[in-house]
């Protein structure tokens, strides 16, 4: 083999080097093209959600429904400051917490005006959910 031969077979050698680093180079440009993009809608909840310190852990239909008793509480000036938060038991059962005071069933709670803005709550979430 002469030089010239050994010459050509290694500029041909890399040739195929540099199209194989393109090559690669491109892959990984793809893939983090792809990971930097937004994630799905489904997925999009959670990467907005929320936790207020102190917050207990609960299912959004609960979190909705506490929202709408807050506003309820909220027009009532003496209930106004009272603190009310839902949460998921181990066993998926409802709790309420009504001023660090947990409550398994809503008629366990001492004030019917309360018991009575947490079911105009429910009737309202109902209303809304199931159209």
């Amino acid at each position: 083999m002469s030089a010239t031969q050994i010459g050509i077979i290694a500029v041909a050698l890399l040739i195929i080097l540099g199209v194989l680093l393109l090559i690669w180079m491109q892959v990984v440009r793809n893939r983090t093209e792809t990971e930097d993009h937004e994630p799905p809608e489904s997925l999009q909840a959670l990467k907005d959600a929320r936790i207020d310190p102190g917050e207990k852990v609960a299912t959004s239909i609960s979190e909705e429904i506490e929202s709408l008793v807050q506003a309820e509480l909220s027009d009532l000036p003496d209930l106004a400051n009272r603190k009310i938060d839902f949460s998921t038991a181990a066993d998926d059962s409802l709790v309420i917490w009504l001023d660090g005071v947990a409550y398994h069933n809503v008629a366990d709670i001492p004030d019917d005006r309360i018991r009575h803005a947490i079911q105009k709550a429910v009737d309202s979430f109902n209303k809304t959910a199931l159209g």
